[in-house]
């Protein structure tokens, strides 16, 4: 079957998960290889330093965030998504991203992308056409599934499968940002393209400067 078959197949497949979806008993989708321990698991954890080499720090809700940077591809969070790529073909480099956000009791929080900056520079001063201006980002990992799947020359029922294995378990059935639910630790996976570039501060998204 060509790929227009399978995609067609793919958007009904999505259409009747997000139609179910209220129905879910575990209260909330996660995003990118999300994870979420019990309420007291995270307020246990929030008390313990970041992972060695972990950006860290906390954003305006409360929540605290650890980042880990350039993790390897067999990372239990990482691999869903490495096997994917591997298995459609994709062979651009990429460098892999892990973040742990811990949310408080109550809160709705959301996992937040990283942007790197070169020294001097300002992040509200990004120009997406000019990868020259010293401010890149991460990528989610899960809003890039539809990107690799079109690698695909023709794909098969088992590419198709392995491709909603990995939109319904890693990313908790959506792909446009990381839900966190409050009283809880949420782990997620992000992507960059290429190597990680020279910089000199890391945000978590515009507004957080993180620290090791």
């Amino acid at each position: 079957m060509r790929r227009f078959g399978w995609l067609v197949m793919i958007a009904a497949v999505l259409a009747l998960a997000a139609a179910c979806g209220g129905d879910d008993d575990d209260g909330g989708a996660n995003d990118g290889g999300a994870t979420s321990d019990t309420a007291a698991d995270a307020a246990e954890g929030a008390d313990q330093p970041a992972p060695d080499g972990a950006w860290s720090g906390e954003l305006e809700d409360g929540s605290t965030l650890a980042v880990r940077l350039d993790v390897a591809a067999d990372d239990p969070a990482v691999a869903p998504f490495a096997e994917l790529r591997d298995r459609f073909g994709v062979d651009d480099p990429v460098t892999w991203i892990v973040g742990e956000i811990t949310v408080p009791d109550g809160t709705d929080g959301t996992g937040r992308f990283v942007t790197f900056l070169a020294e001097g520079a300002d992040p509200l001063d990004d120009d997406p056409l000019d990868p020259d201006d010293g401010i890149s980002n991460a990528a989610f990992a899960c809003s890039q599934l539809d990107g690799w799947f079109a690698a695909l020359a023709e794909a098969t029922e088992d590419d198709v499968a392995a491709y909603n294995a990995v939109f319904t378990d890693a990313c908790g059935g959506q792909t446009l940002q990381v839900l966190a639910p409050g009283g809880a630790t949420t782990t997620y996976v992000m992507v960059y393209p290429g190597p990680l570039p020279d910089f000199a501060t890391v945000r978590a998204g515009l507004a957080t400067e993180l620290t090791q």
